[in-house]
């Protein structure tokens, strides 16, 4: 039987750490984290690396010291036909505006990239993100969600902490 990978979000690392596990108080989460990483059952998008390294903080030399397994280049070949896709599908809804196709044009956001390389290598995506709710084509969304259009590709889309109870995370 072949493990589930699970692709994260940079906000499941970066909210943890500014939220509701410092490093000072639950170092064993950070462990466990740092280990799966190493293992390759969490994978790393490099635009999701570039944003986590953007700081100068405890988070950051965290995630230089970790030798990440699993890291996955955006700009894969099967990536990048996944992210055209997406990016035509947001166009061609009727439950977007104009606004959430811009923004999720922008170099900046990974997270059209990340629902491509979870689509292209069959992984789940960890987000806290939540999906937008009550689609109707009267009220387009201003903003695309990782949840929703996930979906639309049939990639698996859980929050972080059905991940940890997938991996037996134990604080």
């Amino acid at each position: 039987m072949t493990q589930k990978i699970f692709l994260i979000d940079a906000n499941s690392i970066i909210t943890p750490y500014r939220a509701y596990y410092p490093f000072d108080l639950a170092g064993s989460f950070w462990s466990q984290l740092s280990q799966h990483i190493e293992e390759g059952r969490i994978a790393i998008l490099d635009v999701i690396l570039d944003e986590i390294l953007k700081g100068n903080d405890d988070l950051t030399r965290w995630m230089k010291a970790i030798h990440i397994k699993n890291s996955i280049d955006h700009r894969e070949s099967q990536t990048i036909v996944y992210y055209a896709q997406i990016l035509q599908f947001i166009q061609n809804s009727p439950l977007y505006k104009q606004s959430a196709l811009s923004e999720w044009s922008r170099a900046s956001v990974a997270d059209p990239w990340l629902i491509a390389a979870a689509k292209s290598h069959g992984y789940s995506i960890v987000t806290l993100e939540e999906g937008n709710s009550n689609p109707n084509p009267k009220s387009p969304w201003k903003a695309a969600k990782i949840p929703d259009i996930a979906a639309e590709f049939d990639v698996e889309v859980v929050n972080l902490f059905a991940m940890m109870r997938e991996l037996k995370f134990r604080l």
